[in-house]
């Protein structure tokens, strides 16, 4: 059964229910300039992000915004410039009012003393989690000793800011937040040496078994981990702790079993022999296996086969995830399928299309100038691209709106193929259409333009130069 029901009374305001609704009634007073804006949130646990209709805003007025709620979830929006924090429950309506001119925003409704907690301390709470992923991006050249020191003290602060305001807030909020901020302090340095020995090979972080203790101090059977997005993302690295121990943060000692679909079948056998709880199996396995479907990547069906075997087709996870690949099927790029078009800008601001590329194998790359896994995977594009360079173009689309950030990028690489970038509503449109969920992201198309495989391997994986040589000797 997915998440047993709880006997704790502190969390009989909490439940999952999926595609649930929430409402946000927010009042405006009559902005000096007019404007137009619209949101764009994830819900936990779900396999797509969601974009609201655009409003426009030139006079007083009231708009009622639904969101897709699965659980209870804290969301940070921006309207006119000003940040506005939202915690909202299921089948809830929180009430906002925003004045245009002073930048004031006060709230109603049943979550009310929450949401005047998140704002009056959001900038705070906001920096102090800025600074843990500078610890945890590796910003500050210090021994895993000193990391792990500055995350303690951002986690004691944090939990200050939550004393100060307790007295005010409904326990079971106290509760639930203090779970994140351990869970995502944990997350935090799970991840951190293995992070930082990707961006930088040549300094290996190697954390002993006194680095991990706080691993001990963790609370995996409270009922509150469940409505943690942190949670679940720490469930993910423990997941690799488990099964490879210390070695798991040294990328080349674990390649090898990062295969499309033995890390699954690792991972729940790990789970397994750790008797890790099943609500805990089902945290990983939900994040997972939405993740994977929404990348449209095969491993994603072999977990969902696995957990059809053993939970069986009635099981309410079981049904969540094939609800979710029903919903995602008529958008996944199948082989065969017209691979979606472009018309992009490269470095000297001139357009190409995909339709201009036709009569060459197409291998698209989209990444990000901060992607350390894109970073390791360049040398391996010019291998490919200069043993088949009759056949094969490799085409590299930094995906970001600023054509800065592309400039940056493409110096940072050094990459020599076409270079372009996703300004405007492409960024989103290409999102969207060829369903990105991570990156390094490679599509590979045939010489007529269609589809070969979306969310192709790596070029450092032999199996892509199979795909390319296959297609080589049976293409058109």
């Amino acid at each position: 059964m997915l998440f047993p029901k709880e006997k704790s009374s502190e969390v009989n305001t909490m439940e999952i229910k999926f595609g649930a609704k929430s409402y946000i009634q927010l009042k405006m007073t009559k902005p000096e300039i007019p404007f137009s804006f619209k949101l764009s949130y994830i819900p936990t646990l779900s396999a797509k992000r969601i974009a609201t209709q655009e409003y426009e805003v030139s006079s007083d007025t009231t708009i009622v915004i639904e969101l897709e709620t699965n659980m209870p979830q804290e969301h940070n929006f921006t309207i006119n410039d000003i940040k506005i924090p939202v915690f909202i429950s299921l089948n809830d309506t929180i009430k906002v009012y925003l004045n245009n001119t002073s930048k004031e925003i006060t709230y109603a409704g049943t979550n009310q003393e929450i949401n005047r907690f998140l704002y009056s301390t959001n900038l705070e709470r906001q920096d102090l989690i800025y600074e843990a992923m500078n610890i945890h991006g590796g910003k500050y050249n210090v021994s895993i000793n000193d990391q792990y020191a500055r995350l303690d003290s951002i986690a004691e602060l944090l939990e200050g800011i939550l004393d100060c305001s307790a007295k005010i807030l409904p326990k079971w909020y106290v509760s639930l937040e203090s779970h994140r901020i351990e869970f995502r302090i944990a997350w935090f340095k799970l991840s951190a040496p293995s992070y930082q020995n990707f961006k930088s090979p040549e300094r290996k972080l190697i954390p002993n078994d006194h680095n991990f203790a706080f691993l001990q101090k963790l609370d995996f059977s409270s009922p509150f981990n469940k409505y943690l997005g942190e949670f679940y993302i720490f469930m993910n690295f423990y997941s690799q702790y488990l099964a490879y121990g210390n070695d798991y943060v040294i990328s080349d000692k674990i390649k090898p079993f990062f295969t499309e679909d033995s890390l699954a079948n690792k991972t729940f056998e790990v789970f397994e022999n750790e008797n890790i709880p099943e609500d805990n199996l089902w945290a990983y396995c939900l994040d997972k296996v939405v993740s994977d479907l929404y990348s449209a990547k095969e491993r994603g069906i072999t977990r969902m086969a696995y957990l059809t075997e053993k939970y069986g087709n009635d099981d309410a996870g079981v049904k969540y995830l094939a609800q979710i690949k029903a919903a995602l099927a008529p958008k996944m790029l199948e082989k065969g399928d017209k691979a979606p078009g472009f018309y992009l800008q490269d470095l000297e601001g001139e357009i190409h299309s995909l339709e201009d590329q036709k009569g060459k194998i197409i291998l698209l790359n989209f990444y990000t100038r901060g992607c350390v896994a894109c970073f390791k995977e360049v040398p391996y594009e010019k291998q490919l691209q200069q043993k088949y360079e009759s056949e094969l173009r490799i085409i590299n689309i930094c995906h970001t709106k600023s054509e800065e950030e592309f400039k940056k990028a493409v110096d940072r690489f050094g990459l020599e193929e076409l270079n372009l970038y996703t300004p405007d509503n492409w960024f989103k449109k290409l999102q969207d259409s060829y369903m990105i969920g991570g990156y390094p992201h490679y599509v590979l198309i045939d010489k007529a333009g269609r589809i070969i495989k979306n969310s192709t391997f790596k070029p450092s994986n032999s199996k892509l130069e199979e795909l390319i040589i296959n297609e080589i000797n049976t293409g058109s």
